[in-house]
């Protein structure tokens, strides 16, 4: 809203250099092919790439009146002829002409490079998802060690129930769980 806001103050400013025509010049030759009154909601859907490529031009040179400046902007889109600049600008002119409240970029600094600076979504750290994956198979061989281990020590404390019957009946008596005389009585049962 307020990124519309402010082209629309300087949309008719005349900016008329080497980045083409006025924001207002080219909303009204839409209006026109069109057929559309002044009030009327332009549909962007109507509206063919060149031209909106070209309104995303105009809107550039609203936003960086300096011719320098812009340059240095299209540049960093790939400069003057790139598939990169042009689907800008006609991403630039479709959402100005919708009236997109987050600027000329949508809802977001550049979304359609990936939802964050320069299409990363781990900020300079290009290799942000090598690091999660790792912290994440980390955690889980933790949790795997901590579980083998319970039942290791389960198999310790409470473990005279694991193993063939002679030497369970070893352990209980060695724990004193069970008499010398019980013992000698499983042992002679089970030969």
């Amino acid at each position: 809203m307020i990124f519309s806001s402010v082209i629309y103050l300087y949309a008719d400013t005349g900016v008329d250099d080497k980045h083409g025509k006025p924001v207002d010049v080219i909303i009204q030759k839409i209006r026109e092919k069109q057929g559309l009154g002044p009030d009327e909601k332009i549909d962007p859907r109507n509206v063919s790439n060149i031209v909106l490529e070209e309104l995303g031009e105009a809107i550039m040179s609203v936003m960086h009146p300096d011719s320098g400046q812009h340059e240095l902007m299209d540049n960093m889109m790939g400069g003057e002829g790139s598939k990169s600049l042009s689907s800008m600008h006609r991403r630039m002119g479709y959402s100005y002409i919708r009236g997109d409240s987050g600027g000329m970029m949508g809802g977001s600094f550049m979304p359609m490079m990936g939802g964050s600076m320069m299409g990363n979504r781990f900020g300079y750290f290009s290799y942000g998802w090598i690091i999660i994956l790792l912290v994440a198979l980390i955690i889980f061989g933790i949790i795997l060690y901590l579980v083998i281990r319970s039942q290791k020590s389960l198999g310790k404390a409470g473990g005279t129930h694991h193993g063939p019957p002679l030497i369970i009946a070893q352990r209980r008596y060695a724990l004193g769980q069970i008499t010398k005389e019980k013992y000698e009585t499983i042992k002679r049962d089970l030969k």
